[in-house]
């Protein structure tokens, strides 16, 4: 069964660069098993728009990963923007947030108190309690790796159930170039209706995955998903947007989201291609 990497994405103070550096070689045989992608913004490209590239890559992530220190806690933009963006979709439940403590700070009196921090019980990688920050790294990257692989089998989950749905799909190939005109799935018994428009319309999808809606949630309409597509068909950005969308519930958001994100798209021959992903839930 083939899965996207786990995306993690990581946001810091400039301040804290060292600890960033160290932190990335640390967690580097992580990636080397090709089960995860971690992102920073020293990855932005010349002549890309960085907040874009920064909103794109946080919208997308699996993980966020906070390295916390006074530095980070002041920066109004790691505050208000990343802190802050990050904290309201982990409350969602689209994604999972993990302060990484770099520094003693009074981290505790900000909404980060309410999260599980690394290293083990928010002990500051500076901390004269580890032996080395040797230790504390690998205190990281070990906790970090048990979360990954419960993320992935949870996933493995979820998609086995969408394969079992797959069997009820009725393919009608209707290709459109205008928003109203999409490649539509429509599922006999669950009463969702997936629908993939604007350019991605004439792209090939290699898998995809049906909703299954909690059949307790009484909630209905339809829910609109900006996303973005990488050229080797992987989902890097999906969002909520209003422009189609009749319902802004928080349960039906959550769910086209992290549906959103299972799909692969067959390979393209630019960079970057968007479209829209729209979900009738009846």
């Amino acid at each position: 069964m083939l899965l996207s990497q786990i995306k993690i994405f990581i946001a810091y103070s400039r301040k804290d660069i060292p600890f960033l550096d160290e932190l990335r070689t640390h967690l580097n045989p992580l990636e080397r098993t090709g089960k995860v992608k971690f992102w920073y913004d020293g990855e932005i490209e010349p002549g890309q728009e960085w907040e874009q590239a920064i909103k794109e890559n946080l919208y997308c992530a699996d993980i966020i990963l906070l390295l916390v220190s006074a530095d980070t806690i002041s920066s109004n933009y790691f505050y208000e923007k990343e802190m802050m963006e990050a904290l309201e979709r982990h409350k969602e439940g689209t994604i999972r947030v993990i302060p990484i403590i770099v520094r003693p700070c009074i981290w505790k009196t900000t909404p980060l108190a309410n999260l599980q921090a690394l290293p083990k019980d928010g002990t500051p990688i500076t901390s004269s309690n580890w032996k080395d920050k040797d230790h504390a790294y690998e205190n990281i990257a070990t906790s970090l790796w048990s979360i990954i692989l419960s993320h992935e089998k949870s996933r493995i989950h979820a998609t086995q159930l969408n394969d079992h749905k797959l069997k009820e799909i009725i393919v009608d190939d209707y290709w459109g170039k205008e928003f109203t005109d999409f490649h539509e799935d429509e599922i006999i018994n669950s009463k969702v209706t997936v629908q993939i428009g604007g350019e991605l319309s004439n792209r090939g999808v290699l898998r995809r995955a049906i909703p299954i809606k909690n059949r307790a949630s009484n909630d209905r309409g339809t829910i609109v998903l900006d996303i973005c597509v990488d050229k080797e068909g992987n989902v890097i950005s999906a969002g909520y947007t209003l422009k189609g969308s009749t319902t802004n519930s928080t349960i039906l958001k959550n769910l086209a989201i992290q549906n959103a994100k299972i799909y692969q798209f067959a390979k393209g021959s630019v960079d970057k291609q968007c479209g829209i992903i729209r979900y009738e839930f009846k």
